[in-house]
């Protein structure tokens, strides 16, 4: 896991990657749970944040 430092940008574009993701498995599941969306990309999120300090 790296911990180096992160700008904001190379932040925004993570998180931007993972929202085009959230919409593609939104799209590929006929019935989605948005909750259960929402907890897998937060965590995701959460994780990426781990991984660098600021």
């Amino acid at each position: 896991m790296p911990r180096n430092e992160m700008s904001k940008d190379e932040l925004k574009v993570r998180v931007l990657k993972l929202k085009h993701k959230l919409y593609e498995d939104q799209v590929n599941q006929l019935i989605t749970n948005p909750k259960v969306l929402a907890h897998k990309y937060l965590d995701e999120v959460l994780n990426i944040i781990d991984e660098y300090r600021m």
